[in-house]
């Protein structure tokens, strides 16, 4: 994406239950936030992301929400039209499809 001009944040995370800070997401985002990529749950803490809080706040500046649920849906169900995103990925592989 930088390549091509676009310019790429990355999101701290609370050190203390290595989650997602969301306050810092806030301040990253602004009218010119075209896209929020971000995973459901991390592969290496388990933490799990809150995607609805995320959405709201990404589509209140008028961005896309990508959703990566490769480690989440192997574990939980997925409800895509709750959760509100505009993009869900995950791999088959992760539950034994092919």
């Amino acid at each position: 994406a930088e390549d091509k001009g676009a310019k790429v944040h990355q999101v701290r995370i609370n050190k203390a239950d290595c989650t997602l800070d969301l306050e810092h997401l806030q301040s990253l985002l602004s009218e010119k936030t075209r896209l929020v990529a971000v995973t459901y749950a991390s592969n290496t803490t388990g933490s799990i992301v809150d995607i609805q809080r995320v959405v709201e706040m990404a589509h209140g500046v008028g961005a896309q929400v990508y959703v990566d649920a490769v480690h989440y849906a192997p574990h939980h169900l997925v409800d895509v039209q709750a959760l509100g995103c505009d993009f869900l990925a995950c791999s088959a592989y992760k539950f034994f499809g092919p």
